[in-house]
């Protein structure tokens, strides 16, 4: 089709988000007809994007097609995005002849790397707060049963819990300095008289 090695090539760069010309008004007027194709990378093929013909705009179904149209200074992107970057060529659809093959580069906003920055701290400052609610939860329960545990092993409750409620008007009689009016028999729990 073309020889690489005699076909002008160019490094060319719009950063995300912005416009600009990638082929100037003299090289798509000095021809009537040129398709430009970009390279796949996965089979090494030239896929057709579009063609111009005497400085018209013709859209293939390419979505990236919609990307580009004519503007005062020539072929012009309208909104430069990461999946535009890569090796371009432009050719006499007549010969197949190169005319300009060129790389386009993409770089990426500092909003974009700030946002994704952001999105990352969010992300790790939840997980950091849920984790510290977790083991909030889980040390006040071990604490509650801990002294739970103690006050029971001494005999009482801890004062607030509900089966140790009384009433200040009446107390418990006491009988022979126990707590309770009659002992219990330790083999089978029951009452003694």
């Amino acid at each position: 089709m073309y020889d690489p090695g005699q076909c002008p090539s160019a490094n060319l760069s719009i950063p995300e988000g912005a416009s600009g010309t990638i082929i100037p008004n003299n090289i798509l007027n000095h021809s009537n007809s040129l398709a430009l194709s970009k390279k796949n990378h996965s089979s090494s093929s030239w896929q057709y994007i579009l063609s111009t013909d005497k400085g018209h705009l013709n859209h293939s179904v390419n979505p990236d097609a919609e990307q580009f149209y004519i503007s005062d200074s020539g072929l012009t992107i309208k909104y430069a995005y990461e999946g535009l970057a890569g090796e371009y060529q432009l050719v006499h659809q007549q010969n197949g002849s190169c005319v300009l093959q060129f790389f386009l580069n993409i770089p990426v906003s500092g909003r974009r790397h700030d946002c994704a920055y952001a999105a990352v701290g969010l992300a790790i400052f939840l997980v950091l707060c849920f984790t510290v609610c977790i083991c909030r939860k889980r040390k006040r329960r071990v604490n509650d049963i801990t002294q739970l545990a103690g006050g029971l092993a001494n005999g009482f409750l801890p004062p607030g819990s509900p089966e140790v409620q009384e009433s200040s008007a009446d107390p418990p009689r006491r009988e022979n300095g126990n707590s309770f009016p009659h002992e219990c028999n330790p083999e089978t729990n029951a009452f003694l008289p």
